[in-house]
């Protein structure tokens, strides 16, 4: 963070601190009134945007939801037979640590309830390809609401989390470490050091029983052969496994390559352990901006290449998204959208 940043930041928190939940609208208007004096770029803004979302509790709305009639629902079902261990663990962090009223935490509950039961079914036995587009007026806790999602998913039963950020490492870095402080319980670092006694972080410190396994960190991306010496195959690590990407080709291509070569059913080419992707700041390289016919965008490519390797697969997008690209977004009908604030899907 620059000298101009912290200082806007400080001066933001000290001006909203005070409210039991901030809105959006008032990050951004404090913001744009301190970096008068403080000059910001736009990308040094976004910065400070998600820095004071990990420091305030955000008011999160509900919303509506529009769903497909041939989905079967099975989360709230399922709830009975399923130990909340993640979940818990990062509920006690958000109100411990993060100072989240009661009122808060229980419209987080709902609202990633609301994604699991959309999302398929991780016990089932038969094979799912699931896409969703979460669409939000406001951020409204976005980061909050799908490492809420990762902790339900892993209590669920999902074994793989694929989270890919921007396209910039310094920002992949940042969600990594909140990755770490939310889910992991760890300092991703950790994973290619022989003593891991002395990096708790985050939910670990009160709660280190329960973990995930980061193959990423805050240090490097996906890299083919930390992960060979971290994992090896995924099927024989026993707690969900995740990582967290920039969208790159090369990155992307990599870890595409490296499921198929050591994680594949031989017979079927297909890995039977239930995924869960998610593509924040889903409209940067994500869609296929290319007509029909032509062959889709790298990125898209990629994101379809590594879903397809699993039989059982969800890819939840997350975005504040303009009208206009939602619009496009549908007109490809290859999506269906699902969030807890505005949540559409394709019939």
């Amino acid at each position: 963070m620059t000298e101009n940043q912290q200082k806007v930041i400080g001066l933001s928190l000290t001006q909203l601190s005070a409210d039991a939940a901030v809105t959006e609208e008032a990050i951004v208007t404090c913001i744009n009134t301190f970096s008068i004096i403080n000059p910001l770029t736009d990308a040094e803004k976004d910065e400070v945007v998600r820095e004071l979302h990990s420091r305030l509790a955000v008011r999160i709305d509900r919303g509506a939801c529009v769903r497909e009639e041939k989905h079967t629902s099975w989360y709230n079902a399922a709830k009975a037979s399923i130990t909340p261990a993640f979940w818990n663990r990062y509920r006690s962090y958000l109100q411990g640590k993060q100072g989240w009223n009661a009122r808060l935490l229980s419209e987080l509950d709902r609202s990633t309830d609301e994604i699991m039961d959309l999302l398929g079914n991780p016990k089932q036995s038969s094979g799912f390809q699931r896409r969703g587009l979460c669409i939000g007026d406001v951020q409204s806790g976005k980061t909050s609401n799908y490492i809420g999602l990762i902790n339900k998913a892993a209590d669920a039963g999902y074994r793989v989390i694929i989270l890919l950020t921007g396209v910039i490492e310094k920002l992949r870095r940042q969600t990594q470490g909140r990755i770490d402080a939310g889910f992991i319980g760890l300092d991703s670092t950790a994973f290619t050091r022989d003593n891991k006694n002395d990096v708790w972080v985050g939910v670990g410190c009160s709660d280190p029983s329960v973990s995930g396994w980061a193959v990423t960190s805050t240090f490097s991306d996906f890299n083919t052969a930390t992960a060979k010496k971290i994992v090896g195959q995924l099927g024989s690590i026993s707690v969900p496994v995740i990582f967290v990407l920039k969208k790159n080709k090369i990155v992307l291509e990599k870890l595409e390559k490296w499921l198929r070569r050591y994680n594949t059913n031989s017979i079927t080419n297909t890995i039977d352990l239930p995924m869960l992707l998610i593509d924040d700041e889903a409209d940067n390289a994500s869609v296929n901006t290319r007509e029909t016919g032509e062959d889709p965008t790298a990125i898209n490519t990629a994101i379809r290449r590594l879903l397809s390797l699993f039989e059982k697969a969800n890819y939840v997008q997350l975005r504040l998204t303009p009208i206009f690209l939602l619009i496009r977004i549908l007109k490809q009908k290859c999506w269906t959208v699902i969030y807890s604030q505005k949540i559409l899907f394709q019939y």
